[in-house]
């Protein structure tokens, strides 16, 4: 399954600046040890922002929620937001399997539901 997590992160009161600078190189090298590993994709600092954003390919929603939990940084996130992702290739097969039903159908393009993809 795959989801794109983005997080973002503040400085708590009562931990100093020193602290929270270690726990964001914990954070980025236990990415780097998930992305050898094949359970994150992508991941990237957001510019500019208290943030980041990955892809998670993961076997379950348990699985991401128990990743994310183990995170250096978890503490500190102050909002997170996870959107379930479909493969290209699943997307392609669920598209071709709609012109199909559509053209079983007799339905011409003008009569397809704006969401194709």
């Amino acid at each position: 399954m795959l989801f794109c997590v983005r997080v973002e992160i503040e400085k708590p009161p009562g931990i100093g600046l020193g602290a929270l600078l270690d726990a964001v190189e914990r954070e980025w090298r236990m990415v780097s040890s998930l992305m050898r590993r094949g359970k994150v994709l992508a991941a990237g600092k957001i510019s500019g922002k208290r943030g980041a954003i990955a892809i998670f390919d993961v076997t379950s929603s348990d699985e991401l929620d128990t990743i994310l939990g183990r995170l250096p940084l978890f503490p500190y996130f102050t909002r997170i937001d996870i959107t379930p992702l479909v493969s290209p290739t699943t997307a392609l097969l669920s598209s071709r399997r709609r012109k199909r039903l559509f053209t079983l159908l007799g339905r011409g393009e003008s009569e397809c539901p704006a969401r194709a993809a």
